[in-house]
């Protein structure tokens, strides 16, 4: 019993595809992924540190959450600058959303109960 062959219709277009694809790939770090390796990193150490802060990790969220700090300030000062001046106003809008959603669960609770009040005396 020996390895089957591959058809060569098949290969030739495994070829093919994996030609493209490092003609892709080297066109995109052509066109400037390359540039972007900042703020890349920083985004990611950002959304890691999120992610860490709130699966209890608090050392090390604080850590790599200051770590993409740090690359958000070197790739754009400004910018950070002005979330940061922003924060009292996404503060303010997150205290008003949740605000919203207590009391949505607030009356959803009360319909949960007028509902299960009215299937009691139904069964009754």
């Amino acid at each position: 019993m020996g390895i089957t062959q591959i058809p060569q219709q098949v290969a030739s277009t495994v070829q093919d595809a994996a030609a493209n694809f490092k003609y892709q790939g080297n066109r995109i770090l052509d066109d400037g992924l390359n540039k972007n390796w900042v703020r890349t990193i920083a985004a990611g150490s950002m959304v890691a540190g999120a992610i860490l802060l709130a699966g209890g990790k608090r050392k090390a969220g604080l850590i790599v959450a200051a770590a993409g700090t740090i690359f958000a300030l070197i790739e754009d000062p400004e910018g950070v600058k002005t979330v940061w001046n922003n924060i009292p106003d996404y503060l303010e809008s997150g205290h008003g959303l949740l605000g919203r959603f207590e009391k949505f669960v607030g009356e959803l609770s009360m319909q949960g109960d007028k509902l299960r009040t009215m299937v009691e005396k139904a069964v009754r």
